[in-house]
């Protein structure tokens, strides 16, 4: 209640967004973890929108590209642990499909590219083990600069 106070006071107010992007994510893995996956893929998703604006508003904040990879690797492996291969597939191309967009307009500074790059790794990990192979090869081959 307090995070939905602050943020309809100030939506842009990134503590707030971040603490309702780990409130939704923490939500979302014990709905997961509790065979309540259908409940947990809207949370998933909205936890990992909010924390990827935090990483294109906030590029040079270490702890949202942080978040970020442990919300790629957490909720890929929750849902595939559930036997929801599919669901986990959606999540990662979500991610695939933001760092996509995103990767031309993060800063060329070392900082938020060094992010950008561990972030991609990640996700190329998770790629190749939820069956994403295509996907994998193309966010490989972004460019670290």
């Amino acid at each position: 209640a307090h995070v939905e106070i602050a943020l309809q006071q100030e939506p842009r107010f990134s503590q707030a967004r971040d603490a309702a992007a780990s409130l939704n994510f923490d939500l979302a893995l014990c709905y997961c973890r509790s065979n309540r996956v259908e409940r947990s893929i809207p949370l998933f998703n909205e936890a990992a929108e909010t924390i990827e604006s935090l990483c294109a508003d906030f590029p040079w904040t270490p702890e949202y590209w942080n978040t970020l990879q442990w919300f790629i690797g957490s909720s890929a492996s929750s849902l595939k642990d559930q036997g929801r291969l599919d669901e986990a597939q959606g999540i990662l191309r979500g991610f695939s499909n933001w760092l996509k967009q995103v990767h031309a307009t993060i800063p060329r500074d070392a900082g938020p590219r060094e992010f950008l790059r561990q972030s991609r790794v990640r996700l190329v990990k998770e790629l190749r083990s939820a069956k994403l192979n295509q996907e994998a090869e193309d966010i490989a081959r972004l460019d670290d600069y």
